[in-house]
This record gives C-alpha cells, sequence and structure tokens, in this order.
C-alpha cells in the first residue's frame, strides 16, 4: 500500500485526512473505528482532531504514529506540524517551519 509521507505536508490535519483516505481505497472497511481501534483512542478523537475541533496533545500523536505505523522520525514531523499549527508566535512558527522544511529536504525521495 503507497501511503503519503508527512514530510510533504504542512498542516497536520491535511496529512491525517489524506493518509486515511488513502488507507480506505487500499482497504474499503476501514473506518475510523478501525483507525481507532489500531491507535487505542476513540473514534470521536480520531474525528475531532482530523477535523480541527482537537489539537492532539503527544501521547494522542505517539498513538496515531504507532497505528499509521510511523517511524521516529515521521512522529517528530507531525509534532512538528502540530505545534506550528497551534503556534500564535512569529519568531517560533518561523523556526517550526524551518525545521519542518529542514525534515522535508532531508527526507526527498
Amino acid at each position: 500500500m503507497d501511503l503519503p509521507s508527512v514530510y510533504v505536508f504542512l498542516d497536520y490535519r491535511v496529512f491525517l485526512r489524506t493518509w486515511f483516505d488513502a488507507c480506505k481505497r487500499a482497504r474499503p472497511g476501514y473506518t475510523y473505528a478501525t483507525f481507532a481501534a489500531e491507535a487505542g483512542c476513540s473514534r470521536s478523537a480520531l474525528a475531532n482532531v482530523m477535523s480541527g475541533a482537537r489539537t492532539p496533545r503527544p501521547r494522542t500523536l505517539d498513538a496515531f504514529a504507532r497505528a499509521m505505523g510511523l517511524g521516529p522520525g515521521e512522529r517528530e514531523q507531525l509534532g512538528l506540524l502540530v505545534e506550528l499549527a497551534a503556534s500564535r508566535d512569529v519568531r517560533h512558527r518561523r523556526a517550526l517551519l524551518e525545521r519542518v522544511l529542514q525534515n522535508a529536504r532531508a527526507h526527498r525521495p
């Protein structure tokens, strides 16, 4: 199954939705409930994170990363994207964006 890479996204919600949609195409029975069971979280937690109603905590991101089969670097990138979305300080956002882009350059196919 060819899944999208977290390194080509700047918005974690878009990445999660794109990843989920790719899984659903590959496995037609794949649902929020399937993902939630694999992640050990509630179906509503996933839906709320993907819709932007909730910002995931580190523990939730760890569970998502496990269920998605993400490696440590990919998990770190996902966390940076969450932090980038939540940050309101321009300097902090700039520093985060540079780290995100640096990781993306390092993981080009």
